[in-house]
């Protein structure tokens, strides 16, 4: 299969479901440019983010690069991550093209950026989480 994307659609009877070709709607980035969602609304966008990347794990695919750019928005507030189906390194630390790993990297930064007003480097620095010595 060439490009495809996973789609979470909104409501307790939503669902994940596999597109094939680029996602529709606005793009997350866009969206953050314009200051930091309400947090409710935050933490719903990343379990999305998260139910997305459980089911494509299921299907045994990596992105391999998760970040607000592919992320979209639709008008009805489903939440699209597309550009499975192309190959791309990882801006992961010490992944290879490929590792889930690298899926789980994304998740965290872009989780950072939908939930934190600071900037966020990327990549993220190896001492994020650590305490002072």
């Amino acid at each position: 299969m060439d490009e495809f994307h996973y789609v979470r659609i909104p409501g307790v009877d939503g669902g994940v479901d596999c597109c094939a070709g680029p996602a529709v709607g606005i793009e997350l980035e866009t969206v953050l440019a314009a200051g930091v969602p309400p947090w409710k609304v935050g933490l719903e966008l990343v379990a999305a983010l998260c139910e997305i990347l459980d089911i494509a794990d299921a299907d045994e695919v990596t992105h391999g690069l998760v970040e607000p750019q592919f992320i979209f928005l639709d008008e009805k507030g489903a939440l699209c991550l597309e550009g499975f189906g192309v190959p791309r390194a990882s801006n992961a630390p010490n992944a290879k093209p490929g590792q889930r790993a690298s899926d789980r990297y994304g998740l965290g930064y872009t989780a950072l950026r939908i939930l934190s007003a600071r900037p966020v480097a990327f990549p993220l620095s190896s001492d994020i989480g650590q305490r002072p010595r």
